[in-house]
């Protein structure tokens, strides 16, 4: 059983907890596939977007320069197609972007609430008991609150359209001859007090949306609870809330500079020491030891291509298991807080989490024979 401050310090722990090589290598997984899924879609979207495989090729090259002005213009296009969806593909953007768009919303929801959703399991049974449960253990708890994990983002948001869609409806019935901005008059407080719900729904699910996840993972609950509990939890404890996503930014920041440095030392100290090992006198980090040119000469024979493949494999597994750290300790820091918040408003104790029948059975089988111990020496 893990010992808890029962407080925001119980953050900290979460570099343990998130250092697990499962949830690392859950996390890998999912970004693998995300990114597989991302240059499908960019590959469809080809048809009406001609640049849109260069777009991605560029991104895949150097990610610092063309990520972040890529995704500006894929929301512009989709801003463009929303104001206009059913314009012709040769005037612009229009229902196929946002076919595009909000299918591509949807798969990677439902992705991460499976992945997402198991990775939270385990951080949240390693949290709060320091027990690890089995990552097929983790997935058929995801998989059967699949609905909850994907739902629970979505449900404010939908509320939100259907508000501003009755603000809309409001400004249709001004359009009437006559009446129309008489009525608009008289009902326009309507869309006032929508447009005060729609801020406090916009503040609570984007900001609340951190206690989603965990809700569902330590209780056991189903989406309503999520939502109702990330939007309590947000207005009562608001300051303590920011106070600890706070603190695990800059605790965060530091592990990922770690585990970033960690990684960099690595792979050099690989690639430096194989360069000489064969006589190669660069020790960069990236492409010029001995065994990487050669394998890029053109007249390389198979030997060094097969091993320029398998040296590419290392580095992307590498690679791969550092971008699962990031998701793993995210998820992680997200759990921590949850637990943080509940014990400040709900008063219930870090360490208790919801278990299945079969896992409590489980646990009261294992805590048996050690109880039968105690009562054995005592008699004696």
């Amino acid at each position: 059983m893990r010992n808890h401050r029962q407080n925001w310090l119980d953050i900290f722990s979460t570099f343990r907890v998130a250092f697990d090589f499962r949830k690392m290598l859950l996390g890998a997984f999912g970004v693998a596939v995300t990114l597989l899924v991302l240059l499908a879609i960019f590959a469809l979207a080809s048809q009406f977007w001609p640049s849109a495989i260069a777009r991605a090729d560029q991104c895949y090259r150097v990610p610092t320069e063309h990520v972040g002005p890529t995704v500006q213009l894929v929301w512009n296009r989709y801003r463009e197609a929303l104001a206009h969806p059913f314009r012709l593909p040769s005037n612009g953007p229009g229902l196929a972007e946002l076919a595009f768009v909000n299918g591509t919303i949807v798969v990677m929801l439902l992705w991460w609430g499976l992945i997402g959703g198991a990775i939270c399991r385990l951080a949240a049974v390693d949290f709060a008991k320091d027990r690890r449960i089995g990552i097929a253990e983790a997935f058929r708890f995801a998989s059967r609150k699949l609905g909850s994990f994907f739902w629970s983002p979505l449900l404010p948001f939908i509320f939100i359209l259907i508000f501003l869609a009755c603000n809309a409806f409001l400004g249709l019935v001004g359009r009437i001859p006559a009446a129309g901005p008489i009525l608009l008059g008289l009902g326009y407080w309507l869309a006032a007090v929508s447009s005060f719900i729609v801020l406090l729904l916009a503040i609570g699910g984007s900001l609340g949306m951190m206690y989603m996840w965990p809700t569902i993972a330590m209780e056991g609950t189903d989406t309503f609870d999520a939502v109702s509990r990330s939007f309590a939890y947000l207005y009562s404890r608001p300051w303590k809330t920011a106070w600890c996503v706070l603190v695990a930014w800059v605790y965060g920041a530091v592990c990922m500079a770690f585990a970033v440095g960690f990684t960099y030392a690595l792979l050099w100290i690989a690639q430096a020491s194989v360069s000489f090992g064969l006589g190669g006198s660069q020790l960069s980090f990236l492409g010029s030891t001995e065994l990487w040119s050669r394998s890029l000469e053109p007249g390389a024979g198979f030997p060094e291509k097969f091993a320029a493949i398998l040296v590419r494999v290392v580095y992307f597994l590498t690679c791969g298991l550092l971008l699962g750290f990031w998701a793993s300790f995210k998820i992680s820091a997200m759990t921590a807080i949850y637990a943080v918040i509940r014990r400040d408003v709900d008063g219930v104790d870090m360490s208790e989490v919801f278990q299945p029948e079969a896992e409590e059975v489980e646990v009261e089988a294992a805590t048996e024979p050690a109880s039968e111990e105690s009562d054995s020496t005592q008699e004696t």
